[in-house]
């Protein structure tokens, strides 16, 4: 069972893509990419939501709590706000988390420059799923692999390096 709390780096995916920054050879690159990542699926906000937290960090001169300092450009902190603005709060969460966690993202988004209310952006729909194929769902973040959903091969088929895009294993993914 994962954990999770209202902070940033109150969840295992979120210390386990921080683990993942700190062995990176390209760190700016990684966290435009978790920005990039973000406008266009339904997860994937957790990685997001670090990678704002190290560019706020940055841009203030002191060190997240993930240590993780970079030198963001502009592109950088506009790239951080639109990746909050697709934040949704965890369907696990109860009332009381999920107010904490909105705060949470309305306060770093003001430490990236942006204006409250933060407008939130609905996630692009889901494709129609495929007749007859299993989803699997990883335990970590939420997210859905189904050979509806995404190209590729069946998850039975997957290679056991496959790891979803918050980096959980296969074996973090239950059968839907």
């Amino acid at each position: 069972m994962g954990t999770w709390d209202s902070g940033i780096y109150d969840s295992d995916a979120a210390l386990d893509y921080t683990s993942r920054l700190e062995t990176s050879s390209d760190l700016i690159g990684d966290l435009r990419s978790a920005f990039a990542y973000v406008q266009d699926h339904l997860h994937g906000t957790t990685h997001a939501c670090v990678a704002a937290e190290i560019v706020a960090s940055s841009l203030e001169g002191t060190r997240s709590e993930s240590g993780l300092v970079v030198a963001p450009t502009s592109d950088d902190v506009v790239a951080a706000r639109a990746a909050l603005e697709r934040t949704e709060v965890p369907e696990f969460f109860r009332a009381e988390d999920s107010a904490a966690w909105t705060a949470t993202i309305d306060v770093l988004y003001v430490r990236l420059g942006g204006t409250l209310p933060l407008v939130r952006i609905p996630p692009p729909p889901l494709p129609p799923p495929a007749e007859n194929i299993e989803d699997w769902i990883c335990e970590n973040c939420g997210g859905i692999y189904g050979q509806g959903f995404f190209e590729g091969p069946a998850f039975d088929e997957l290679t056991d390096d496959w790891r979803c895009a918050c980096g959980g294993t296969r074996a973090h993914a239950v059968r839907a």
